[in-house]
C-alpha cells in the first residue's frame, strides 16, 4: 500500500473559466489505492457563511471554479466542495472521503436527484469521539451500489490561519474502506506499541530517580514520556484518548515540543556533564537551548504568534549543534559522548526528516515510520548508557564508603592520640595550680587549663560524632521527667546572659513530662545548640527556648535573634566539617562539629532536627523527639540511670557557624573597648590590641603590660574607630573576627592619612603562603600565625617600635626633610609632601600657624600633631620651623640676599631670633653658613 496521506499537498493549479458541469469521478472493482480528487474538484468561497446547501441546489447562478491565484477572503470564511461519484464496477463500494485536515468543521451532504439524502459532520473543532473516524482530519465514509451515481457536496468552515491553507481547499482523497480501515488500525497498533514502550522506559528510569536521586533520571523519563506522547498525536489518539479538538490538540503538540526540546537539552547536559567536564561549551550551548526553549515558550503559554517554519528552522539548527558538539566529544575520547552519539543520532535523523515532511519534501508516513524506528534506537542505547552510569554510581559510592570507613578509622585513632598528651598536660596544670600562691602566674596557669578542658571536650566530641557516624556510638535511654533537666540545661546560661545583656527566655507549657532519652547526650545536644545562640546574638539580643507537646511526640524549638546564615548555606551546616567564611558575615569559621554532632545525636534518639534562618533576623532550630519507647531498640533502654544530674559549663560552641572560643569569664569578645590596662607612664608607648578572643588578649596583654600601655578593641570596626581616636604607636590585630577582618582593618587603617604610619601585626591561625601574602598586601608589617611564640611576638613589638623611633629621631634633626626617605608608605609620601607644599606656599606669611596647616590639610590641630609626632618626632609648630629655615637654608647656598632679607622671606620677623633658630637646627650661625657655601 502507498502512503495513506500526503500532509502538505503542493499544487500547481491554474484558473479555469466558471462552470456549472460537476465533476465526475468513475472508478469499478479494481480501485485499491487512494483517488486524488484535487483537480477535478471545484470550489466555491462564502465569506459570510450565510449560504445553506438548499441555496446551492436550487441556485443554478453560484458558479464552481477553480481556485487558481484568487485572494482569500479574511478569516472566518466558509468553502464549497462538490464531486460526482460513479460505480461502474459490478459490487456494492464501502469507501472514505478524506480529508480537510485545516478546517474547523465540514459537513458533508449526500445528493441523489436534487435530495439531500444524508447529512455528516466532521472537522478540527468537532470532538474524536462524535466523528466516525477520531483522527485529525474530517473523513466521512460513503457507499455507492454498482452502476450508481451521486453527489457529494462539502461545506468547510476555515477559523485559524495556517501556511497550508490555500492548498487544503481543494484537498479530497477516497480512500478504498477496507484498506482506510486496516490502515488506520495498523496505524494504532504501532503508535501504541512505541508509546507504551516509551512509556514503560519513562516509569523505569523515574524508579530509578528513587533510588540513585540522580537527575539525569528524571530528565530521562521526561523525555520518553514527552515523545510517548508525541506519538500518539501523531493521528490523535490523544484527542482520542482524552476527548479535546484538534485546536486543543495543536497546544498540546506544542506542549510536547516543548517537553522534548528541554528533556534532550537537560539530558544532554547533565549526561555528558558539561559544566564539570566541558566548561568552555557549556555558557554557549546554555544559551542557544535557552533561547529556543524561550521561543517555543512564547508561542506556546504566552501566545505570541511565531511562524512555525521558524520553529521548525529552530529546532533542527539546534539539533545540528547538539550533534556537532556530542561529535566533538566523542572525537575526543569522551566515552559517554560516543554512547550520546550514536543514539541520539537516530533520534535527530528521524526528528529532522519528520520535520522536513512538514515542507512537503518526504513523504509524511515514511518519515513517521522512520522517526519511530529512530527514537526506539535511541531509547535501547540511551538505556545500556544509563544502565552502564547506575554501575558507576554504585562504583562510587562503594569506594565512597570504603574511603569513608578508612578516614573515620584514621581520624578515630588520630583522635585518640589526642587524649593522652591532653591528659598529661591537664595533670600537671592541675597540681601546679593547687600549689601556686602567686596571683600573675595563677592566671597564666588557669588560662592553660581552662582551654586545654576544652580541647579536652573537643576532642570527646570528635570522637562521639567518629561513633555516631559508624553506628558504633550506644544510646542509653532512660525514662525521665524532661522538664526539669531541660530547665537546668537553659538555666546554666543565665550568668552568661546577662554578661552579653541577652534575654534569655524559657517556655514550658506542662509541669512535668515524661521522655526517654540519654542524659548525657541530650546534653551535648542543647549546649551546641544553647552555645552558638549566643554566640551568634549580638548584645540586647534575644534567646528564646520553647517546648511543645504533641500527639506523638515533643518539639523544642531554640530560636535566637542574632545575625542569622545566608539561605545557600542552610542546607550545609549540619555537614560535618562545613566552616563558613562570609567576610560579611564577621568572618566566623566554624570547626564543623558541633552540628553535625548535634544531628547524629537527635538521629539516635530517632528524632528529627531542622533549621530555619534569616540573614540579620535570626536562627531558629528545631527539635523533635518521639513520645514512648517503641522507637528504641531493646539494648538501647536501660531502666535506671547511674549518672548524676550535672550541668555542663557553657563552653566552646562547635557548630558549623562558628569560629572563636565563648570564654566563660567574659562572652565572645568581652567588654566593648578596654580601658588602659595601667597607668599611663612618662614616655610609655600606647600599643592597641584588637582581638574577638577574651583568652588570648588577656595571655598577650599579661605579656606586654609591663612595658607598654596596652588598649584592648574585640573586633575589626571597634580596632579601627580606637586607633583613629587614640593613634597608637602599634597595634596587633587577630584576621578572623566579626564586623571587620584584620585584612580590612589593615588596608583601612592603612589607606587613612591619620593612621598610616602606625605599625600592624596580624595574627591568625591560617598559615598557607597565599594567605600570609594576602595580609602583607594589605600593608601589614609582620604575619604570625598562631600558635605564635610569645617571646617573638614580644620582639617583633620591640623591633618595630624601635625602628619607628630612630627614623623619628634621625629625621627630628635631618637639614632636609625628603618624604620618600621618610617613609615607604604612599600615603605617609602624600601627607609628608602636602604639608611641606602647604607651609612653602605660605613661607613668608609671618602670622602662618599650626591651624592654617590643619586646616589646608582637613585634619585636626590634635591630630596633625600626632601624625607628625609619629613620623618625623616633631611638633606641628616645630615642623613649620624646620621648613622656613630649610628654605632658608637653600636661599644662603644661592646667596639670594642678606640674611636680614632671607629672614623676612621664610616668615621670621625678628632677625636675632632666626639667627637663634638657625645656629639650633645647622650648628652654624646663618652668616657662618653663607661664607662657607
Amino acid at each position: 500500500m502507498k502512503a495513506c496521506v500526503t500532509i502538505f499537498l503542493v499544487l500547481f493549479l491554474l484558473p479555469t473559466r466558471a462552470s456549472d458541469t460537476i465533476p465526475v469521478h468513475a472508478y469499478g472493482d479494481d480501485a485499491h489505492d487512494f483517488m486524488k480528487l484535487s483537480r477535478k474538484c471545484g470550489i466555491l468561497l462564502d465569506p459570510s457563511g450565510a449560504l445553506t446547501i438548499e441555496d446551492i441546489l436550487r441556485d443554478s447562478s453560484l458558479q464552481f471554479y477553480r481556485l487558481g491565484d484568487r485572494a482569500l477572503p479574511p478569516l472566518p470564511f466558509v468553502s464549497w466542495n462538490r464531486i460526482r461519484v460513479t460505480n461502474t464496477g459490478t459490487k456494492t463500494r464501502h469507501d472514505v472521503f478524506a480529508n480537510y485536515i485545516y478546517s474547523d468543521s465540514v459537513w458533508m451532504y449526500t445528493v441523489d436527484g436534487k435530495q439531500v439524502v444524508a447529512e455528516g459532520l466532521a472537522g478540527g473543532a468537532v470532538h474524536p469521539h462524535n466523528k466516525y473516524f477520531p483522527n485529525v482530519g474530517a473523513d466521512f465514509p460513503f457507499s455507492l451500489a454498482p452502476g450508481q451515481t451521486r453527489d457529494y457536496y462539502f461545506r468547510a468552515k476555515y477559523v485559524r490561519s495556517t501556511p497550508y491553507l490555500r492548498s487544503s481547499l481543494h484537498l479530497l482523497t477516497i480512500f478504498p474502506g477496507k484498506t482506510y480501515r486496516d490502515w488506520m488500525d495498523d496505524n494504532k497498533r504501532q503508535e501504541f506499541f512505541y508509546a507504551g514502550i516509551l512509556c514503560l522506559c519513562g516509569l523505569v528510569s523515574f524508579f530509578m530517580y528513587t533510588v540513585f536521586r540522580e537527575k539525569i533520571f528524571i530528565y530521562f523519563g521526561t523525555l520518553m514520556l514527552a515523545l510517548a506522547g508525541y506519538f500518539l498525536d501523531f493521528y490523535n489518539e490523544l484527542g482520542a484518548l482524552f476527548n479535546f479538538t484538534q485546536e486543543i490538540g495543536s497546544y498540546v503538540r506544542h506542549l510536547l515540543v516543548l517537553g522534548l526540546v528541554g528533556s534532550l537539552f537537560l539530558f544532554i547536559k547533565d549526561f555528558l556533564d558539561l559544566r564539570e567536564q566541558q566548561p568552555a561549551f557549556h555558557r554557549p550551548y546554555l544559551g542557544a537551548s535557552g533561547l529556543l526553549l524561550l521561543v517555543i515558550l512564547a508561542n506556546t503559554v504566552f501566545g505570541f504568534w511565531i511562524p512555525t517554519p521558524v520553529i521548525s528552522l529552530g529546532i533542527i539548527g539546534w539539533s545540528l549543534v547538539s550533534i556537532a558538539l556530542i561529535g566533538y566529544l566523542a572525537w575526543r575520547g569522551s566515552a559517554a559522548g560516543k554512547i550520546l552519539l550514536i543514539s541520539i543520532s537516530f533520534l535527530c535523523l528521524g526528528g529532522l526528516a519528520l520535520l522536513l515532511s512538514g515542507f512537503g519534501i518526504f513523504d509524511t508516513t515514511l518519515t513517521s515510520q522512520a522517526f519511530k524506528i529512530g527514537v526506539l534506537l535511541f531509547s535501547g542505547i540511551l538505556f545500556y548508557g544509563l544502565f552502564d552510569r547506575v554501575n558507576a554510581i554504585r562504583r562510587a559510592k562503594s569506594e565512597a564508603e570504603e574511603l569513608n570507613d578508612v578516614k573515620s578509622r584514621i581520624f578515630a585513632n588520630i583522635t585518640h592520640e589526642f587524649r593522652t598528651p591532653l591528659t598529661l598536660m591537664l595533670g600537671p596544670l592541675e597540681q601546679l595550680l593547687s600549689e601556686s600562691t602567686d596571683p600573675q602566674q595563677r592566671k597564666l596557669l588557669q588560662l592553660a587549663h581552662r582551654n586545654a578542658e576544652r580541647q579536652l571536650s573537643l576532642v570527646n566530641q570528635l570522637l562521639d560524632l567518629s561513633k555516631a557516624e559508624s553506628g558504633h556510638l550506644p544510646l542509653r535511654a532512660t525514662e525521665q521527667d524532661f522538664i526539669p533537666f531541660l530547665k537546668g540545661a537553659v538555666y546554666a546560661y543565665t550568668s552568661l546572659a546577662e554578661q552579653k545583656n541577652i534575654a534569655l527566655q524559657l517556655h514550658c507549657p506542662e509541669d512535668s513530662l515524661l521522655l526517654y532519652f540519654d542524659r548525657e547526650k541530650m546534653e551535648q545536644i542543647i549546649y551546641n545548640l544553647l552555645s552558638n545562640a549566643f554566640k551568634f546574638t549580638p548584645e540586647g539580643g534575644q534567646v528564646t527556648v520553647t517546648l511543645r507537646s504533641q500527639k506523638e511526640g515533643i518539639k523544642l524549638d531554640i530560636q535566637d535573634s542574632g545575625i542569622g546564615i545566608p539561605e545557600h548555606r542552610l542546607q550545609h551546616v549540619f555537614d560535618r566539617f562545613f566552616r563558613e567564611e562570609a567576610a560579611e558575615r564577621g568572618n566566623f569559621e566554624g570547626y564543623g562539629i558541633g552540628l553535625a554532632l548535634v544531628k547524629e545525636l537527635v538521629q539516635l534518639h530517632r528524632g528529627s532536627v531542622s533549621l530555619q534562618s534569616k540573614v540579620d533576623v535570626g536562627t531558629t532550630v528545631t527539635l523533635t523527639f518521639p513520645l514512648g519507647s517503641k522507637h528504641l531498640a531493646a539494648e538501647q533502654i536501660v531502666l535506671t540511670e547511674a549518672i548524676a544530674p550535672r550541668v555542663l559549663p557553657p563552653l566552646l560552641p562547635l557548630g558549623g557557624r562558628g569560629a572563636s572560643q565563648l570564654p566563660l569569664s567574659g562572652g565572645r569578645g568581652g567588654a566593648p573597648a578596654a580601658a588602659p590596662a595601667s597607668t599611663p607612664q612618662p614616655d610609655q608607648n600606647t600599643l592597641l590590641l584588637v582581638e574577638d578572643n577574651a583568652d588570648v588578649r588577656a595571655f598577650i596583654r599579661q605579656r606586654l603590660v609591663p612595658k607598654f600601655l596596652v588598649l584592648e578593641a574585640v573586633n575589626g570596626q571597634e580596632g579601627i574607630e580606637m586607633a583613629i581616636l587614640h593613634t597608637p604607636d602599634l597595634i596587633i590585630s587577630d584576621v578572623m573576627m566579626p564586623d571587620k577582618n584584620g585584612y580590612e582593618l589593615c588596608q583601612t587603617l592603612k589607606t587613612d592619612v591619620r593612621t598610616s604610619h602606625i605599625p600592624i601585626i596580624l595574627l591568625t591561625a591560617k598559615a598557607a603562603r597565599e594567605e600570609k601574602l594576602e595580609g602583607l598586601e594589605t600593608g601589614a608589617d609582620a604575619y604570625l600565625t598562631k600558635p605564635f611564640d610569645a617571646r617573638e611576638l614580644a620582639i617583633r613589638v620591640d623591633n618595630l617600635i624601635q625602628t619607628r623611633e630612630q627614623l623619628r629621631k634621625r629625621f627630628a634633626t635631618a637639614i632636609e626633610l625628603k618624604p620618600e626617605e621618610i617613609t615607604a608608605n604612599s600615603i605617609d609620601q602624600s601627607f609628608l609632601q602636602s604639608a611641606l607644599h602647604v607651609v612653602e606656599a605660605h613661607l613668608a606669611e609671618e602670622n602662618f600657624s599650626v591651624e592654617d596647616l590643619a586646616q589646608a590639610l582637613n585634619m585636626s590641630r590634635s591630630n596633625l600633631n600626632r601624625k607628625l609626632r609619629a613620623l618625623i618626632n616633631q611638633s606641628s609648630n616645630q615642623f613649620i620651623q624646620s621648613v622656613r629655615l630649610q628654605r632658608a637654608a637653600d636661599l644662603l647656598r644661592q646667596r639670594a640676599g642678606t640674611v636680614g632679607e632671607i629672614a623676612f622671606q621664610t616668615g621670621f620677623s625678628s632677625t636675632a631670633y632666626f639667627v637663634k633658630c638657625f645656629k639650633d637646627k645647622y650648628g652654624q650661625t646663618p652668616g657662618t653658613f653663607l661664607e662657607s657655601h
